[in-house]
């Protein structure tokens, strides 16, 4: 319900959406979005469910995985 919220409220089109995430916990959120993202050591689940898999937060995961995606340059 949060990430269609922020979407509707935003007008994020869902081309544009993206996820990170670590656990179990994480599954529903990278399956609502278009690229779901594993970080650093996650969960076997997490792996079926994830576009891409990056490092964790302390090497720069989030970084690498933007620039992989080519968000950023």
């Amino acid at each position: 319900i949060g990430v269609d919220k922020v979407l509707t409220h935003f007008d994020i089109p869902f081309a544009k959406t993206y996820a990170f995430g670590d656990g179990t916990n994480d599954i529903g959120l990278l399956k609502h979005v278009c690229h779901g993202i594993a970080m650093g050591i996650h969960t076997e689940e997490l792996s079926d469910v994830a576009q891409i898999i990056t490092t964790s937060v302390k090497e720069e995961g989030i970084y690498h995985a933007l620039k992989e995606m080519e968000v950023i340059a």
